[in-house]
C-alpha cells in the first residue's frame, strides 16, 4: 500500500540528491532562492518533474516528486 511521507524531508531528500540547491538550481536555470522556497514549502512545481527526472537518470521517479512511496 502507498503512504505519504512528511513533504519537506521528501523535497529536502531529492535537492540533496540531486546535488544540493545550487546545483539543481543551476542544471534547472532558476535561482537558487527557487529551490530553497520548495524546500519550505514541502513542493516542488509539476513543470519542473521531468527536467529533474531526466537529470536524475530516473533516480527520481513521478512516485517520489509527488511523495508516493510503495
Amino acid at each position: 500500500m502507498a503512504r505519504q511521507i512528511d513533504p519537506r524531508q521528501r523535497v529536502t531528500e531529492i535537492i540533496e540528491d540531486m546535488g544540493g540547491s545550487g546545483e539543481l538550481s543551476t542544471a534547472l536555470k532558476v535561482s537558487q532562492s527557487v529551490v530553497c522556497n520548495w524546500r519550505t514549502r514541502g513542493d516542488i512545481p509539476r513543470r519542473y518533474w521531468q527536467q529533474i527526472i531526466k537529470l536524475s537518470g530516473g533516480a527520481v521517479t513521478a512516485a517520489r516528486l509527488a511523495g508516493v512511496v510503495e
